[in-house]
C-alpha cells in the first residue's frame, strides 16, 4: 500500500499510469511492476509483507529494502 501524505507523484503500475495527489493511497498487488515518478517534496508512507522484496532495475537481484525491516 502507498499512501501520498505530501506532493505529486506517477506511478506505473505495469502498462497503467496512476497520477497521485496528497492524501491518495494506491494498493499494488505483489508481483507486479511498479515504477514511481515524484517531485523532491514527495513524502509517502509505504506498507508491505514484513518478507517482501524490491528490485531497483531489470535483473537485479531483489533484495529487503531497509524501510520494510
Amino acid at each position: 500500500m502507498w499512501h501520498l501524505e505530501t506532493g505529486t507523484a506517477t506511478i506505473d503500475v505495469d502498462s497503467d499510469r496512476v497520477e497521485l495527489a496528497a492524501g491518495d493511497t494506491l494498493v499494488i498487488p505483489t508481483d507486479v511492476s511498479r515504477r514511481i515518478h515524484s517531485d523532491s517534496d514527495t513524502t509517502f508512507v509505504v506498507s508491505g509483507s514484513a518478507s517482501g522484496q524490491a528490485s531497483t532495475s531489470e535483473g537485479a537481484a531483489p533484495v529487503s529494502p531497509p524501510w520494510i525491516r
